[in-house]
């Protein structure tokens, strides 16, 4: 082999180490972990469960944005989308919406953005404990 080969060899050799070196501190740190567990999917959520009105399927929706996605700023738009694509039973309908604001108290709008009332939360945590598919009823 001629010099020039070798000093290439060398060189290659030594990209080589400093780039093994590279990933073996990388692997070192520890990568930040989102959570111990995957986050729940709406459909997930709603699998089995039975509502005994649109206006709790929104409540439903709007508890899966605030507390499992921790989504801000959640819109009308936003629940009517996630009604379609969670492929909730029956169609949309925006008296739910009216419905669950001011009859049943279980969502609350305030300057154009949507939360659950305190009514609404008890809803949604009876729904994240309820296991088997019967009624959920609201509370008051």
């Amino acid at each position: 082999m001629d010099t020039p080969d070798i000093k290439a060899i060398l060189k290659e050799l030594q990209d080589h180490e400093s780039r093994i070196s590279l990933l073996e501190d990388k692997s070192s740190i520890p990568l930040p972990i989102k959570g111990q567990q995957k986050e729940i999917t709406l459909v997930e959520l709603i699998k089995g469960k039975k509502f005994s009105s649109g206006q709790q399927k929104v409540a439903a929706i709007v508890g899966y944005f605030e507390k499992i996605s921790k989504k801000n700023n959640i819109s009308r738009e936003d629940i009517r989308n996630e009604w379609h694509q969670s492929k909730m039973e029956g169609k949309y309908d925006n008296k739910f919406m009216e419905r669950a604001i001011n009859k049943d108290g279980l969502v609350r709008e305030m300057k154009g953005f949507l939360d659950l009332s305190q009514t609404g939360e008890r809803f949604f945590e009876q729904l994240m404990d309820k296991k088997d598919g019967k009624d959920q009823k609201g509370t008051k």
